[in-house]
C-alpha cells in the first residue's frame, strides 16, 4: 500500500489543525510507501491547501516512492524508512514485532504507515515502537484496513481501537479517525472513495460499528503531547469501561429526559407508540424489526456516528 489523495490530506489537516509553527525536520515512514496521486488530484491538494505550483515537480510516477514529495511537501530535512528486510533499499532494517533499539526513541517528528500494521503479528508491541520513536509534539498517521479487507493482513481495525489506544493516559492528543470507502480492494486503484470523519464511541456511549458492502480504509492521526510510558494500563473497550464503573443504573438514571418543543414531544409520542405495537408482534417479527434497526445504525448513514469529511 501506500500514500492516496485521503492519506495525504489527513497529513495535511493535521499539520494545519495542530498550527505547527515548528518545522518538521525528521520523518519516518513504516516500510517504503509508494505514491498514488493522479494530475487532477495534485490539483485539488494545491486547492484545498494553498500549496505552490511547484508541488507537483516532485511528483512521482503513480506507485513511485514518496520521499522526494515528502520533502517538498512538509519542507522537511529527511524522510527515512524502516522496514524488516532491505527488499526495498529501506533506510532502516528492523523487526517491528520486537523493540526498536533505544537510538531510535523520540527521533522523529513525523510517523507515517501508509499500511503495514495489519501485515505484523505483535500490534501491542508495533504501536509501542511507533510511540517510543515519535518526539514530543511529534505526529503519527496510519492508514490501515478497516471493512472487507479479509485476508489482505492478518487484522481488520475499528475506531474504537485507536480512539483507545491513543488517548490522554497513554500521551496523546487530538486524535482524528476517517473511515474511506472505495470500490475496489485496491484504494488507490479508483479515485472515486467517499471520506467519513468517525465519532468517538465514548462520546455517544455506544458502540459505533459499520456494516456494508464495500470495503473500507482506516486512517488515524493523533500527537503526541506528553511523554507517558505507553501501556502502563491495559487499554480497555469504552462501553464495557463505562459498565464497569457504573454502580448500577437506578431506575431515574435509565429514564430519558423529557422532550423540549413541538416536534421532539411529538417524536416522542410517535416512538413510544411504536414500542407498543412492538411489545405485541411476534417474535419473529420483533427481532426481524431489531435487526434492521441496527443494519441502519451501523451504516453511513447514521450521521451521529459518521460524517462526509473534507479538509
Amino acid at each position: 500500500m501506500g500514500l492516496t489523495l485521503d492519506v495525504v490530506r489527513m497529513l495535511l489537516s493535521g499539520q494545519r489543525r495542530a498550527n505547527q509553527t515548528a518545522p518538521i525536520q525528521q520523518v519516518l515512514t513504516i516500510g517504503r510507501q509508494q505514491l498514488f496521486l493522479r494530475p487532477r488530484e495534485v490539483e485539488t491538494l494545491r486547492e484545498e491547501f494553498d500549496l505552490e505550483e511547484e508541488i507537483g515537480q516532485s511528483v512521482p510516477e503513480f506507485g513511485g516512492y514518496c520521499e522526494s514529495f515528502l520533502i517538498s511537501l512538509l519542507r522537511c530535512e529527511r524522510v527515512q524508512s524502516l522496514d524488516f528486510s532491505d527488499y526495498e533499499c529501506a533506510s532502516i532494517i528492523h523487526d517491528l514485532n520486537l523493540p526498536v533499539p533505544s537510538d531510535l526513541h523520540e527521533a522523529f517528528d513525523l510517523i507515517v504507515d501508509g499500511g503495514s500494521l495489519e501485515h505484523l503479528f505483535h500490534v501491542p508491541q508495533a504501536l509501542e515502537n511507533y510511540i517510543r520513536m515519535l518526539k514530543l509534539g511529534g505526529r503519527l498517521v496510519i492508514s490501515t484496513v478497516a471493512n472487507n479487507h479479509c485476508g489482505h493482513g492478518f487484522y481488520q481495525f475499528s475506531p474504537e481501537f485507536f480512539y483507545r489506544v491513543f488517548a490522554p493516559e497513554n500521551g496523546f492528543s487530538d486524535p482524528q479517525v476517517m473511515m474511506v470507502e472505495h470500490p475496489f480492494p485496491g484504494v488507490e486503484l479508483s479515485s472515486a472513495t467517499r471520506c467519513y470523519k468517525v465519532v468517538d464511541p465514548d462520546e455517544v456511549a455506544q458502540r459505533v460499528g459499520l456494516v456494508n458492502d464495500r470495503p473500507v480504509m482506516l486512517i488515524f492521526s493523533a500527537t503526541r503531547s506528553q511523554l507517558r510510558s505507553p501501556f502502563e494500563r491495559p487499554v480497555q473497550q469504552s462501553d464495557y469501561q463505562r459498565q464497569w464503573n457504573s454502580s448500577g443504573p437506578s431506575a431515574e438514571s435509565q429514564m430519558a429526559p423529557e422532550p423540549t418543543g413541538v416536534i421532539r414531544r411529538c417524536k416522542r409520542v410517535a416512538g413510544n407508540s411504536w414500542r407498543a405495537v412492538q411489545a405485541h408482534l411476534p417474535e419473529q417479527w420483533k427481532q426481524h424489526l431489531n435487526g434492521l434497526r441496527q443494519r441502519r445504525l451501523y451504516s453511513f448513514r447514521n450521521n451521529r456516528f459518521f460524517c462526509t469529511w473534507k479538509p
